[in-house]
């Protein structure tokens, strides 16, 4: 959920979020020793060999394809998988494709022989962004996991964010979050409602109300999380980090939509029928006098790593790096460096499969905010035919202290007024520096390319 803050505001990446990759809970022990080569690329995951592997699976059942046509179907899926996994969404989609072609006339409706291609079909089509396509897919997966799974069953979970996320692209928010709030009843018919497993699912119903700006009833969700890991494992519980962190990252959010002229929705009604996009109804906050109450809980949550010696470092350094970029954001770079600092001291100490993640975040610039200008927040949500792209493009330095420097225009087709307001953005803008050793550095030549939508002019006649 936070990936996705400072251009213009797309709700296809602000969903990305929601999307979740084919799971799987089985390993290489558990499959025939011709999948195990697959099994074991997946769990490494080595996609492109996980690809290769499939594909020598589906070779081998496209072979004995008249006596055990179901054999191909399901080689096929597993193809589909490792194909949606490199994101390669043409190759997925071929492979789901060929193997409900192959299943559907061989088994009833509801048989859970096509839940997988069901579902993998459906998801590769959302990533591929059609998701008008993708919607039937994963209703009738939805389907296919209740008749088979049961009502409450968990497994169906990615399925149902998947739709959500689907189906908010489409517009449709009361049905997508009916699809959300059935995730809740999910785990509640499962764990219990006060169990603390249920903490993570009100944070995925609290990051798809942050996606549709909906801030106060997120924020509600991720203190429903806090307060049911409080209850039952104590206030300093490790497991009460991650809601902390989605608390004060609600904030920034705010801070986000707030751009786009959206402040916190009064109530639940107005939050999912309004459009934000072309209703503006407030004025940018001040990143400066960002609630206090967010870095409250970030510095509680580093304080409750502190306290477990065994706590897991990747944690403790992605916390670090939140609070630095809280202090950035601010323009308090002095705050912010010393938090940057401390997590670095970390780096070779954390988990060697996090490790690589860990430096990406430090290795290049990262940009924490972006008053993005007002001209380009209008017109976004007007059909393409009727407004046309202007364009301006920007070189510049971030500093070691996060600021930016040296802006200057590279190429631009918007008019003067877009290319000062662009300027002017990148000015403000702060970013997390990158590091080298330790400290941060300066890094030349940056570049952003700030989208304005201009209306079209009507054709006399």
């Amino acid at each position: 959920m936070m990936n996705c803050r400072y251009r213009t505001l797309c709700i296809a990446t602000l969903f990305a979020s929601a999307f979740t990759q084919p799971a799987h809970a089985d390993s290489a022990r558990s499959h025939p020793a011709s999948e195990q080569e697959y099994w074991a690329q997946v769990d490494s995951r080595n996609w492109d060999d996980a690809v290769l592997a499939a594909e020598k699976l589906v070779d081998a059942a496209r072979a004995k394809s008249n006596e055990a046509p179901e054999e191909l179907a399901d080689a096929l899926s597993l193809l589909g998988r490792a194909q949606l996994s490199a994101r390669n969404y043409l190759g997925a989609e071929a492979a789901y494709s060929e193997a409900l072609q192959i299943l559907q006339p061989r088994v009833v409706e509801t048989s859970d022989k096509l839940l997988e291609p069901l579902r993998g079909m459906g998801s590769t089509l959302a990533y591929a962004g059609k998701h008008e396509e993708a919607v039937p897919y994963m209703e009738r997966a939805l389907l296919v996991s209740r008749r088979t799974e049961g009502l409450f069953n968990t497994n169906q979970e990615p399925i149902l964010r998947q739709l959500a996320t689907s189906l908010s692209r489409l517009g449709m928010y009361v049905e997508a979050e009916q699809h959300m709030q059935y995730l809740v009843r999910v785990g509640e018919q499962t764990y219990g409602a006060k169990d603390p497993r249920m903490s993570r699912i009100y944070d995925l119903l609290g990051d798809f109300y942050i996606q549709l700006g909906a801030i106060t009833f997120a924020r509600q969700a991720y203190e429903n999380a806090l307060k049911i890991v409080e209850k039952k494992l104590g206030r300093n519980d490790i497991a009460t980090v991650m809601p902390l962190r989605a608390y004060a990252e609600s904030f920034r959010r705010e801070l986000d939509w707030s751009l786009y002229g959206v402040r916190t929705p009064a109530d639940k009604k107005a939050a999912l029928m309004n459009d934000h996009l072309t209703q503006p109804d407030g004025k940018p906050m001040n990143p400066r006098f960002l609630n206090t109450d967010g870095e409250r809980a970030l510095k509680r949550a580093i304080k409750t790593l502190d306290s477990h010696p065994n706590r897991p470092t990747a944690l403790l350094y992605d916390t670090l790096l939140d609070l630095g970029d809280w202090y950035m954001i601010k323009g308090d770079s002095r705050r912010a460096l010393p938090q940057y600092r401390r997590a670095m001291a970390l780096l070779g100490e954390v988990e060697p499969d996090r490790k690589l993640a860990a430096k990406a975040k430090v290795s290049f610039p990262v940009q924490v905010y972006y008053p993005i200008p007002s001209a380009a927040t209008r017109n976004l949500n007007r059909p393409d035919e009727d407004v046309e792209e202007r364009y301006v493009h920007v070189a510049f330095t971030v500093n070691p202290d996060g600021s930016v420097s040296g802006e200057r225009v590279i190429e631009a087709n918007a008019s003067p007024r877009h290319v000062n307001e662009t300027l002017n953005a990148v000015r403000d803008a702060r970013y997390r520096p990158k590091f080298v050793n330790g400290e941060p550095v300066a890094t030349e030549d940056l570049s952003l390319r700030q989208i304005f939508k201009v209306r079209r002019e009507r054709e006399a006649g």
